[in-house]
């Protein structure tokens, strides 16, 4: 990955800190809040692009918490919402899994790793 887009990257990552930390996950409309409040901020909620990637934001969002992942326009069809590729798969057994028929990806729910 060249300089800018790790940058990029790791601006993402922060706008996400301040929001999962300030806004802790609970229904699907918090989660469309905190990607408004991210967007406000010029940021997006994090994507996941790799186990790496995925273990640094597990680090700073103790409680389980929103990330950019969402099922909002087709049931199943998992998308970011920073418009990056879907392709991370070494989520939790059977995640993501549109529980209660949220839209949105959630992490550390019940301190379960991948």
């Amino acid at each position: 990955m060249n300089g800018t887009m790790e940058t990029m990257r790791v601006l993402t990552i922060a706008v996400l800190l301040c929001t999962a930390l300030a806004l802790p996950a609970a229904t699907a409309i918090e989660c469309e809040g905190q990607k408004k409040h991210c967007l406000k901020l010029g940021g997006n909620l994090a994507s996941v692009h790799s186990l790496p990637e995925y273990r640094l934001i597990q680090k700073f969002t103790a409680a389980k918490a929103w990330i950019g992942g969402h099922d909002a326009v087709e049931e199943g069809q998992w998308l970011w919402s920073d418009g990056s590729p879907f392709l991370y798969t070494k989520w939790t057994p059977r995640q993501p899994d549109n529980h209660n028929e949220e839209d949105c990806l959630c992490i550390n729910y019940k301190g379960m790793l991948p």
